[in-house]
């Protein structure tokens, strides 16, 4: 009898833990989603995406979907922060994840190599299907005004993915930009319409104004649509 009892013992253990980890991957499988759909706001519809873990905080897999809010600081480079704010396990907390992701789409490359001082022009660009990740900025995804005919500041070689850090330097954030504002005080976090009033790059504080409220604020780049406001 007391082996069957350690038997059975065993058994319980080893289906809970089966339960267990089947849970942790529905977490994780629903949070990828959530992280790939916020991604692609800001990318083609076409674009391919791929994410690894690589460091993350406990996840509780009971997970309050409507009430889970997603942040993510991104700038083309790995490994990319992403923080959740939502009621995990029935409590609200934060959760910081760090994560390694691919985006393959279809993004403008040099067609032959680009001297420096030389115009873009629709001989010497064309567009291929790239992993636009850990690049130098901002990619362009199309050939239109936004590229043809500025100068580029450094020589690009035939194939590479332009960028752009290819030309002179340019703001993260335009004055008159349409910007999404995230209010975050203790955990929790809320966003709102905004406009940009003064010019910024990632990591500077600069003045939006609430589209709904009119008040200007101030709060800190994190994305080239994003302010963060810290409320105290």
């Amino acid at each position: 009898m007391t082996y069957i009892r350690i038997l059975l013992c065993l058994i319980i253990l080893i289906f809970n833990c089966l339960i267990l980890k089947a849970e942790n991957i529905h977490t994780e499988n629903t949070l990828k989603e959530i992280i790939i759909k916020e991604l692609k706001r800001d990318l083609p519809d076409d674009s391919e995406i791929t994410i690894e873990f690589i460091k993350r905080e406990d996840l509780n897999p009971v997970i309050n979907l409507k009430d889970l809010k997603c942040e993510i600081e991104f700038s083309y480079t790995n490994p990319v922060k992403v923080t959740f704010y939502g009621y995990f396990n029935n409590k609200l907390q934060k959760k910081i994840l760090y994560l390694n992701i691919k985006i393959y789409t279809n993004v403008v490359v040099a067609e032959n190599t680009i001297l420096s001082g030389n115009k873009i022009n629709r001989n010497n660009i064309t567009i291929k299907r790239k992993n636009i990740m850990n690049l130098n900025g901002m990619p362009y995804f199309k050939i239109d005004e936004t590229i043809l005919n500025k100068i580029v500041n450094k020589t690009i070689q035939k194939d590479r993915v332009i960028t752009k850090n290819d030309f002179e330097m340019e703001k993260d954030i335009k004055v008159g930009r349409i910007v999404k504002i995230i209010y975050e005080t203790d955990g929790v976090s809320i966003s709102a319409d905004g406009r940009a009033e003064q010019n910024g790059d990632i990591g500077e504080i600069i003045g939006v104004r609430n589209l709904k409220s009119k008040k200007l604020i101030y709060g800190k780049v994190i994305s080239e649509k994003t302010v963060k406001v810290e409320v105290n």
